[in-house]
């Protein structure tokens, strides 16, 4: 009966845990692993491989090295300093010519272009500024903590420079200076040559001085609304959109002092000549512009173009002032190339096209801070150029009395051409 209970016990799991069983005989050996099919399996458990990626990678973020700025901050601003230069000025006719002193008469021929002994002295060639500095001001900031929108502005300005050119002569000169010009009736004269054959006699002069100035300056300001379009650690894309104004200022005069001998008394002619247009576009912009990082070294490219409208403003303005003989003296509106014709503010707008492109090169000194060097090319499709306004058809007063003008030429020409200004610079930005 005890045997029964035991057996019962034992195979319902209660007998005490000090029963001993005896072992397999298929145990292993000490020391040596249990085989894989000895080991006891859970016929429940449902083994599962992990899943094995088989696409990229998603990116990860690069963190940047020490010392190496990032691509984007809250706000940035930059100055740069401009060398620049830009298209030479057309001037189409002749203004100032010589003849020789020697053998000065009434007949046709003293400093008229065309005849024997005559030369053009000003221009030889289109008129060329030279170099000019300038500066350009840049800053913006984001809007939102993405960094995706933003307002970026930019104030560029060249310096004002000037041209000049001056023929003085006298009676120890051989060769003898005047204005050339056409008559209304298509006939090639000059100054010197109208007034030696006009009264009170042939007047020669005994000095002349002709002087011929001009300007040229060039600024403009344009703001615009920042989106970026893409960024990873190393690049970013952005597109700009927004309003531009541009400015080109250029002027010129054209002056004479000429001193007469008129019955024993000195007679002075001083006549001036000048011409001034202010060129302002006006008009919507887009682009964009790729900054890539290499280091401690940025390459940043950019395009902008605009399109809109040049209000071109041409004021004419001349005087021819007389002292002398004796008790004449009169002062009366135009001189050579201005008279009553053409004297006044002329303005037109014009469609125009303003595209820039332009690239720099930056090197990071500190997180925030950075120098650079970089070119850009300006274009503007249509601009009215003083130098070009000029009228060679014309009939100046040459004598010494005041005359009423009654003729309509010179009158205002409507010159456009377009226009650039190109050039290298050197800045330092500002990252915060």
């Amino acid at each position: 009966m005890r045997m029964i209970r035991a057996a019962f016990l034992a195979m319902a799991g209660l007998w005490p845990a000090t029963t001993v069983f005896a072992q397999s005989a298929h145990s292993p050996e000490p020391g040596n692993p249990p085989a894989l099919t000895t080991l006891p399996q859970d016929k429940n458990r449902l083994i599962v491989p992990p899943p094995i990626a088989t696409g990229p990678l998603p990116d990860q973020p690069r963190m940047n090295l020490p010392g190496e700025a990032p691509l984007t901050d809250d706000f940035w601003t930059s100055i740069d300093y401009l060398w620049w230069w830009t298209k030479p000025s057309d001037t189409s006719i002749p203004l100032i010519s010589t003849g020789p002193r020697t053998g000065l008469t009434t007949v046709l021929g003293n400093g008229v272009i065309g005849q024997p002994g005559t030369s053009i002295a000003f221009p030889q060639k289109d008129i060329t500024y030279g170099t000019f500095s300038g500066m350009r001001l840049n800053g913006g900031f984001w809007f939102d903590d993405a960094k995706t929108a933003g307002l970026e502005t930019t104030f560029l300005l060249t310096e004002n420079r000037t041209y000049g050119y001056n023929f003085d002569a006298n009676e120890a000169s051989s060769f003898f200076p005047t204005i050339p010009y056409t008559q209304p009736t298509g006939t090639a004269t000059s100054l010197l040559n109208d007034q030696l054959n006009s009264g009170p006699g042939a007047l020669i002069p005994f000095s002349t001085n002709i002087v011929f100035m001009s300007q040229h300056q060039m600024f403009g300001q344009d703001i615009n609304y920042v989106a970026n379009i893409g960024r990873t650690p190393s690049q970013t894309l952005d597109l700009i959109a927004g309003f531009r104004w541009l400015q080109v200022n250029e002027s010129s005069m054209l002056a004479m002092t000429s001193s007469s001998d008129v019955d024993g008394s000195t007679a002075v002619v001083n006549g001036v000549d000048a011409i001034a247009c202010n060129n302002n576009f006006f008009g919507g912009q887009f682009g964009g512009r790729i900054r890539e990082k290499f280091g401690r070294w940025n390459l940043e490219t950019n395009v902008k173009i605009g399109l809109g409208s040049t209000r071109q403003s041409v004021h004419i303005s001349g005087y021819r002032s007389v002292n002398g003989p004796g008790d004449t003296s009169f002062t009366q509106p135009g001189f050579v190339f201005t008279q009553p014709s053409n004297i006044g503010l002329n303005v037109v707008n014009r469609f125009a096209v303003l595209p820039e492109v332009g690239a720099k090169v930056s090197y990071d000194l500190f997180d925030w801070c950075s120098v650079s060097l970089g070119y850009n090319f300006l274009y503007l499709s249509s601009v009215a150029r003083a130098n070009n306004q000029f009228d060679n058809e014309t009939q100046p007063n040459t004598g010494y009395s005041p005359t009423t003008y009654t003729g309509t030429r010179p009158a205002f020409l409507k010159e456009s051409t377009d226009y650039w200004m190109q050039g290298v610079s050197a800045g330092l930005e500002l990252r915060y």
